[in-house]
């Protein structure tokens, strides 16, 4: 049976990636602000004594005066300073982290999207196959094939859209060799099925693709 993508769904999918991120940014970003300050307050108080020579005891049970110390530590400017800068530093490495993973997440769902389409076109394609097969008494070896060219243009096609989705081809690279392969798939069809033969299985093809649509606005008519 042919695969039928919904726009509906794709719409959707990607609604619900955003909102992913706007949630897991904003996840990210409440750790950032609620990480515990005497943390970051005593890495840095004892990076300024280690600089200054001056050893610092790291003890098992924090003494009752370390939070006064720290508390104290507050109230320097310096120490506020750099405080401020280590959390914008961690809070611009987390937001990149899931820049990048939002970004993978679309990046994989545009390819599956992709996939999706070339199946619906490749059943368009094998149901056609069959149809003029069988409308025209087609022997088995030029069925057999002619589903082969078919198959091969299609793994094709979906070997460059991997290329150009991985950035090993550019858009005008991708754009010449997809071209090249369809060209390469009409000369292999009109090589064994003759220029009459091109034309018989061309209308199968339309009147495939045409139901295919069809059903596919009944469906997303019957999700509305």
């Amino acid at each position: 049976m042919p695969k039928f993508p919904s726009r509906l769904n794709v719409v959707l999918g990607l609604l619900a990636g955003s909102g992913w991120w706007m949630a897991l940014a904003g996840h990210r970003k409440e750790r950032i602000e609620r990480r515990d300050r005497q943390d970051i307050i005593q890495e840095i108080v004892s990076q300024k004594r280690m600089r200054n020579e001056v050893p610092v005891q790291i003890e098992a049970s924090p003494a009752p005066q370390s939070s006064e110390r720290v508390e104290s530590c507050l109230q320097d400017p310096s120490v506020q300073h750099e405080v401020e800068a280590q959390a914008k530093a961690w809070a611009a490495e987390i937001s990149n982290e899931v820049l990048e993973e939002y970004q993978e997440e679309q990046r994989q769902e545009k390819m599956e999207q992709a996939s999706q389409r070339m199946d619906v076109m490749q059943d368009v394609f094998t149901n056609a196959v069959d149809a003029y097969a069988e409308e025209f008494d087609v022997e088995p070896m030029v069925s057999e094939q002619l589903h082969g060219i078919v198959e091969g243009g299609f793994e094709r096609q979906r070997a460059l859209f991997q290329q150009h989705s991985e950035g090993e081809l550019s858009s005008r690279e991708y754009r010449t060799l997809r071209n090249e392969a369809r060209a390469d798939g009409k000369a292999s069809v009109l090589d064994l099925l003759g220029e009459e033969g091109v034309k018989d299985f061309g209308q199968f093809v339309q009147e495939e693709g045409e139901r295919v649509r069809e059903e596919v606005a009944r469906r997303e008519q019957e999700q509305d």
